[in-house]
């Protein structure tokens, strides 16, 4: 699979504000536009979300690149969410599937690396419908200089969010996907 970098363009990095530097800069993603979406790229610092399984939280990490989130873009829009898990499934799974399928450029994402027991690199996927979560986002107070969105300062979990929130992981030495989850969800979709 041909990359193309020239689809894949940085926004920088944030400037950050006394507060945000004060807390934990090392731990802020690094913003980036990958095939027309939006995209938070974390560094190996940043904690991964309670929600995984220990194995995966106590892995070795990586700062996922905007080359490796291109990847795993071009194969999200290959994979069918229904076959990547096994089991049986249900028909709120189908909808939910169908729903994202056609929703899948709309949502933002957050991207953590880590290497698998196989020491294979891997990505956990989190993909946002919405990311207004405090009151400088939605208008309720002003945004201070050097403000940080709160989506590029930490995993976002949405409890019983709908398709506004789901998650995956893409092992980019072997191309595939596992773990797709959405709504609460932990075994699968």
């Amino acid at each position: 699979m041909r990359l193309l970098l020239s689809q894949v363009a940085l926004l920088g990095s944030l400037g950050l504000g006394a507060q945000a530097q004060a807390t934990r800069p090392d731990t802020v993603a690094t913003r980036a536009q990958v095939l027309e979406t939006t995209c938070a790229l974390f560094p190996a610092a940043a904690r991964l979300p309670n929600v995984l399984p220990k194995a995966q939280q106590r892995a070795a990490r990586f700062t996922p690149t905007a080359a490796q989130a291109l990847v795993a873009e071009q194969a999200l829009g290959q994979v069918n969410l229904l076959n990547v898990n096994s089991g049986r499934k249900s028909g709120q799974d189908s909808a939910y599937a169908c729903a994202i399928s056609q929703r899948l450029g709309q949502y933002y994402r957050q991207y953590y690396g880590f290497y698998n027991q196989r020491r294979q690199p891997c990505l956990f996927i989190n993909f946002l419908g919405d990311v207004a979560f405090t009151g400088e986002e939605i208008g309720l107070r002003p945004r201070p200089p050097g403000y940080v969105p709160y989506w590029l300062r930490q995993y976002v979990f949405i409890g019983d969010g709908g398709d506004n929130h789901w998650s995956i992981y893409y092992n980019l030495a072997t191309g595939q996907f596992s773990q797709y989850w959405h709504n609460l969800d932990l075994g699968g979709g």
